[in-house]
């Protein structure tokens, strides 16, 4: 009778074997890692992006609130893609878009921007042909980091037609 040998090791098809699996899961869970890291990326960039483009059109609606009359003397450039006024202060203030940069004066007010566009509007809404016509101004302004973000405004101008504008008059 011939003796049986108790087997005491692995045979090489299953190390092998065990070998694929485990970089199969390593593959897989590799694989789920990376792609939460760039879901993270991709909102942490979304973020930044939405916090210039707030904090921007923040600071211009305040500014242009403070203009200090609707006239060719305190709205002095008034495009579609250009602002330059006075405000109550005496100080003048120009919004525009040099390259990438949205630029309040000669200072960077935000980076990444594509686009600019300012409308001005009458009491009415429809488009305002001279300063004297303008009750408030629309601003769009689009940033674009990996995506394109556009947010709008309107800024309706502060008592520069000798009376208070209130939301049931437009």
């Amino acid at each position: 009778m011939l003796k049986k040998r108790k087997r005491l090791g692995f045979t090489l098809i299953e190390i092998i074997l065990v070998i694929i699996l485990v970089g199969i899961i390593t593959g897989i869970t590799g694989n789920l890692l990376l792609q939460g890291a760039e879901s993270y990326t991709i909102q942490a960039d979304r973020r930044e992006l939405m916090y210039l483009i707030k904090l921007s059109m923040m600071r211009m609606d305040k500014e242009i609130r403070m203009i200090k009359s609707a006239s060719a003397t305190d709205i002095l450039t008034y495009t579609a893609t250009d602002l330059k006024f006075n405000d109550i202060n005496g100080q003048t203030i120009e919004f525009k878009l040099n390259g990438t940069d949205l630029l309040r004066n000669a200072d960077t007010l935000a980076e990444k921007v594509s686009a600019l566009t300012f409308a001005y509007l009458k009491k009415d809404g429809a488009a305002a042909a001279v300063e004297t016509d303008i009750w408030s101004i629309s601003i769009s302004v689009t940033v674009t980091g990996g995506e394109s973000i556009t947010m709008r405004t309107r800024v309706f101008l502060r008592d520069v037609h000798g009376k208070y504008i209130s939301w049931k008059e437009i």
